[in-house]
């Protein structure tokens, strides 16, 4: 059987389109091209690891240029618009995670930026990281069989030539 054409089962039209405040929304591409995409690899790899001789370095001037062809200009518009550095780099950050990752991974990315400038956390769901097919079924805890976890310690010992009671025993 002969492989279909991957247009039919990417949906690269749908732009990235993140709300930021009162209603204000910042919008990207849903694509890029690839030579930006692998050179947004490449910086990504290279703030990562340690740059190794053999590879080039990117340039500052082809890091600029990239990231106006990745955000356009979306920085000087969220400037304008009276956003924060953090507004900012929250938006930037996740649309890079966004080319780089794919719209699920933008979306988590997203999330946990808000959990962070609130200083708030979801609550733990154990069930769902382990289970994530029964995560809304409910299971009765089990209890310990023996009434009790704690470890007893054991019985102090008095010291050389005591006796452990005034009975002598």
């Amino acid at each position: 059987m002969p492989f279909k054409d991957l247009s039919e089962f990417l949906n690269e039209d749908e732009p990235l389109t993140l709300p930021v405040e009162e209603g204000k929304e910042y919008t990207f591409p849903g694509a890029i091209n690839g030579h930006d995409w692998l050179l947004l690899h490449k910086i990504t790899d290279q703030q990562q690891d340690a740059l190794s001789e053999d590879e080039d370095p990117v340039l500052y001037a082809e890091q600029r240029a990239l990231s106006e062809r990745l955000y356009g200009d979306v920085e000087k518009q969220m400037a304008t618009d009276g956003c924060t550095n953090t507004q900012i780099k929250a938006v930037l950050a996740t649309a890079t995670v966004f080319y780089l990752q794919g719209r699920e991974a933008a979306e988590a990315f997203w999330e946990i930026q808000g959990w962070a400038l609130t200083g708030e956390s979801p609550a733990p769901n154990r069930a769902a990281r382990r289970h994530p097919d029964r995560a809304t079924q409910s299971t009765r805890s089990r209890g310990s069989a023996a009434g009790t976890t704690r470890r007893k310690s054991p019985a102090a010992k008095p010291p050389d030539g005591q006796k452990s009671s005034s009975s002598g025993t």
